[in-house]
């Protein structure tokens, strides 16, 4: 009964405003201050009586605090049998194989990206202008089997070529230089779509 008379509340808060709105909260104990990526600013999170929010609230962004929520705010509680967990699929480097998965398909050039790290490449003995075989299975089942090259940028592919390349992050993907390797092809993402590299 006593925890439901209480909320949690949580704001940004610029370091200069921090000991004038910490005055205004009227917390059982101090409240928790967390470090923002924007140096200037910090987050506060305090556990307050749930009949003074309603008057707290506008103190506080007078005050300086923004992005003001409570707890409940963020969504209700779920059951910990309804929460659902998926296989996290580590990539692999077995006999001068890497295998792995395709993670997501970029939406604005139908490229492929694989949670294969560019390190496992060449901890393989890969290199770029290499010509690697790929697979690609669908639920176990061979969909796309051809030999590719591998090499940093589109530009090393002629138009409409398909390539092996490392995307910004530093991961292996697969595309189409102008063209679409998800459509071409008609490939997906998930823990479905694995896919392996060879010499």
């Amino acid at each position: 009964m006593q925890a439901r008379e209480k909320v949690g509340l949580k704001m940004n808060v610029p370091k200069a405003k921090l000991a004038e709105i910490t005055k205004i909260l009227p917390a059982e104990k101090s409240p928790t201050i967390s470090a923002l990526a924007e140096a200037d600013w910090v987050a506060v999170e305090v556990i307050l009586e749930e009949r003074l929010e309603r008057d707290l609230v506008p103190q506080l962004k007078r005050a300086g605090a923004s992005g003001i929520i409570t707890y409940e705010q963020v969504g209700p509680d779920y059951p910990v049998k309804e929460i659902v967990t998926l296989p996290i699929l580590e990539p692999k480097l077995d006999h001068g194989k890497v295998s792995g998965i395709f993670e997501i398909c970029d939406p604005n050039f139908g490229n492929l990206w694989t949670n294969i790290p560019l390190s496992l490449f060449s901890e393989s003995g890969f290199a770029y202008g290499d010509h690697l075989n790929l697979t690609i299975r669908h639920a176990g089942k061979v969909v796309f089997s051809e030999k590719l090259l591998f090499h940093q940028s589109f530009g090393f592919a002629q138009k409409g070529e398909a390539i092996i390349y490392n995307n910004e992050l530093m991961m292996v993907a697969l595309a189409v230089n102008q063209g679409s390797f998800s459509e071409r092809y008609q490939l997906g993402y998930g823990p479905d779509w694995q896919i392996e590299f060879s010499k």
